[in-house]
């Protein structure tokens, strides 16, 4: 005879460490400075209006008079930091379009597909063959 009670919560919901948006953007911020040996850095500006909390994820070249470029936006409940609307042109994803990840896992899938998007490779080399050219240039004037 089975058992008539059980469980209906879905398998994601048990004890673990799930991480904030914030956490996770800033956690790409470090790796973008690790891997560009700091020719490049990630900025996260966070400003709180009513019960909104906005999250602003620029990429910044510090020797091309710190360019600044905006990558991404991420948009939660103060509350509830998921669902978490994610704004980006890498992939033409605009806050009219369905971009709200409603667990961590889908956040992380929706930024990794952002940071992996041929959009984002392309900024990310164009500012660094931009500053190896500037490099050069100051290294041959000398």
């Amino acid at each position: 005879m089975t058992d008539p009670l059980q469980s209906l919560w879905p398998e994601d919901v048990e004890v673990e460490d799930v991480l904030t948006p914030l956490t996770i953007l800033k956690f790409q911020a470090d790796e973008l400075k690790k891997r560009t040996n700091g020719r490049l850095r990630a900025e996260i500006e966070t400003a709180v209006e009513d019960s909104d909390v906005t999250h602003l994820f620029d990429i910044i070249a510090p020797s091309l008079n710190n360019y600044r470029i905006r990558l991404l936006t991420v948009c939660h409940n103060c509350d509830r930091v998921y669902p978490a609307k994610v704004q980006s042109d890498a992939i033409k994803l605009t806050w009219r379009q369905s971009s709200a990840a409603p667990t961590q896992s889908e956040f992380s899938d929706l930024i990794g597909k952002i940071l992996q998007s041929d959009f984002t490779r392309s900024l990310v080399q164009s500012l660094l063959a931009r500053i190896s050219e500037k490099s050069h240039k100051t290294a041959s004037q000398s």
